[in-house]
């Protein structure tokens, strides 16, 4: 009884193994990190072909960074003019990350019974709108020049950072504020630029953290 017990206990064992080896599991069918559009629309053609080509049980899953989320109309309407496969294609959800950083396009066949390639997250992103102001116009007679950063809107959970960088003058005072002092201390300058760049927002929301303005130095 004992050995039959054994081999009961095996014969379980080694079938739970053969089975969790033939669970299916989704394929990584192409992934694009480029943003040219025609190799997109190039990709998403190969898919589609491949698809029709792969069992009805077979589904297909295009997941699109939120950095170029205009590639899903393009998709869905390739997918349109493919009667075969029209049914089996979904796609990322606006607003949604696979990835921290990602930013590329993958295309997925996922056969009946596998799980989604990814277990998708929604971010809150809020980004802000910011400018730089200051002097249109200077003469070289003027020795010092401000620069100020206006930042409104947005959400962020850390303070927010500000970091400037000039071309064609000096930062005086101001670094790591809202507002900077400068002065040009080449006589040859014809313009200074000042830009900020801004920290403290959520890098996964691709927000534009920096802004810039530049006065014309005249004679």
């Amino acid at each position: 009884m004992r050995f039959i017990a054994a081999l009961l206990i095996l014969f379980t064992f080694m079938a739970s193994g053969f089975a969790q080896e033939k669970k299916p599991v989704p394929v990584k069918f192409l992934e694009i990190d480029e943003e040219d559009t025609e190799i997109f629309i190039s990709g998403m053609r190969e898919f589609l072909r491949k698809l029709a080509a792969s069992p009805k049980t077979t589904t297909g899953f295009v997941a699109i960074a939120h950095n170029v989320i205009e590639r899903r109309k393009i998709a869905k309407d390739m997918v349109k003019g493919w009667p075969a496969v029209k049914d089996r294609v979904g796609f990322s959800l606006d607003g949604t990350h696979y990835n921290k950083g990602w930013e590329n396009t993958e295309f997925w066949l996922v056969p009946k019974g596998a799980e989604q390639p990814y277990i998708p997250f929604t971010a809150d992103c809020s980004c802000p709108t910011s400018s730089v102001v200051g002097e249109v116009e200077t003469d070289k007679s003027q020795k010092e020049l401000t620069f100020t950063g206006n930042v409104s809107g947005g959400a962020q959970d850390n303070p927010l950072t500000y970091h400037w960088v000039v071309a064609g003058g000096e930062i005086i005072r101001g670094q790591g504020t809202p507002s900077i002092i400068v002065v040009v201390r080449n006589s040859l300058v014809t313009s200074v630029t000042a830009t900020l760049i801004i920290g403290g927002y959520d890098e996964d929301c691709m927000c534009s953290n920096t802004a810039s303005f530049t006065t014309r130095v005249v004679r």
